[in-house]
């Protein structure tokens, strides 16, 4: 039986932490080609959250004014597995809601990164059950030329899965992906769970328009479930 409502996730910084491994990973990829001592952890997770990986590259290639070729988003793969599994862990409030959830809508994971970053991570966190790589999807995965803040990956996911714009919900962590999803005509949830600094991001997403702002896994079922009614 179909169901009536789509669910959209983002995946880092909205069900899993994972901000610092990835950040980490591309770190170590970019060391080789000299980057400057500012581009560090505080600057990825400050000014290039949401940012699609080509739009990253491009960002810190401008700002370092160094010259970073585009093929540092696969040398960066190398090291991703083994610091997702040294710095993620199983949240079993993240597990309980998310579980109970995935049995009453449809869910799907729309994500700016990489296809293989964001597989590792729902398996990382023990969400394999719930977001099969079926419904994991990408900009890279869909043959999209725009990521978010476009439209584009949310109205492609609800097409894929049958549904209107209207009858889809996205919950987001950052103000890029908030924008993606006013743009589509969806109804945006943002969520500052796993943020470093919470009040700074829930004013962010405010901005952007979001109303209803989640702080933990239970305001997140809270809000899926009256979102439903």
């Amino acid at each position: 039986m179909a169901k009536e409502r789509l669910i959209i996730w983002d995946c880092d910084g909205t069900l899993a932490k994972s901000d610092v491994p990835l950040n980490l990973a591309l770190l170590r990829a970019l060391k080789v080609y000299g980057i400057p001592e500012f581009i560090n952890l505080d600057y990825l997770n400050h000014d290039c959250i949401g940012l699609a990986i080509p739009d990253l590259i491009k960002k810190i290639a401008e700002d370092s004014r160094i010259d970073i070729p585009l093929s540092v988003m696969d040398e960066y793969l190398v090291f991703v597995p083994d610091l997702l599994n040294q710095h993620l862990q199983v949240d079993p409030d993240a597990v309980r809601v998310l579980f109970e959830l995935h049995n009453i809508y449809d869910m799907a994971v729309g994500s700016n990164g990489r296809t293989f970053n964001v597989e590792k991570t729902i398996e990382a966190v023990g969400l394999s059950p719930v977001f099969h790589k079926s419904v994991i999807y990408t900009p890279e995965k869909a043959g999209l030329s725009r990521g978010k803040p476009a439209p584009d990956l949310f109205m492609h996911i609800a097409q894929d899965r049958g549904y209107e714009s209207r009858d889809a919900t996205v919950f987001e962590d950052s103000p890029t992906g908030a924008r993606a999803g006013f743009s589509a005509n969806m109804h945006v949830i943002g969520t500052t769970i796993y943020s470093d600094h919470p009040n700074d991001l829930e004013a962010k997403l405010r901005a952007e328009g979001v109303v209803q702002i989640a702080r933990s896994w239970d305001q997140i079922r809270e809000l899926a479930l009256t979102r439903a009614v």
